[in-house]
């Protein structure tokens, strides 16, 4: 929530913002296209107990 109210925002109450929506989503993209691939898998130690 704070990456994407972080400028031009207004806090309203509790997580209630105004300010310009385009704004809000165009910093919500940029937070989430950060995010890793949630397809990719870290690989497993040999050592890892949860390898099958």
């Amino acid at each position: 929530m704070d990456c994407i109210t972080r400028e031009g925002c207004k806090l309203v109450m509790n997580e209630v913002y105004e300010g310009e929506i385009e704004g809000f989503l165009n910093r919500a993209k940029i937070f989430f296209d950060q995010m890793p691939d949630p397809k990719l898998q870290t690989p497993l130690s040999e050592h890892s107990p949860l390898k099958k």
